[in-house]
């Protein structure tokens, strides 16, 4: 059985529950070409290296809320492994 439980533009959420075992599962979708498109258009400007800040990537929401349920939302490292593992998100590289 599946229900949707909310739909709002580049979002959505539905139950789904496994009647073999019984087990209820809450999926989220996420819609995450804005974020992607971002990250082509900035990597396409010229950088400013006098900056004390470096754009280095773009973050969905989705990435963000999985970071503050596991706990590695301050972590750089695991911000720079996220990067890493989703590069289309990469605006530039350090």
């Amino acid at each position: 059985m599946s229900k949707l439980l909310l739909q709002s533009g580049k979002y959505s959420a539905q139950i789904l529950h496994d009647a073999d075992d019984g087990v209820v599962h809450v999926e989220n979708l996420f819609d995450c070409e804005p974020a992607v498109e971002a990250a082509k258009h900035y990597r396409d400007q010229p950088r400013n290296m006098d900056s004390a800040f470096k754009h280095i990537g773009e973050v969905p929401m989705w990435a963000v809320h999985k970071a503050t349920r596991e706990g590695w939302l301050n972590d750089q490292k695991a911000w720079r492994k996220f990067l890493a593992e989703n590069p289309d998100f990469i605006v530039h590289k350090d």
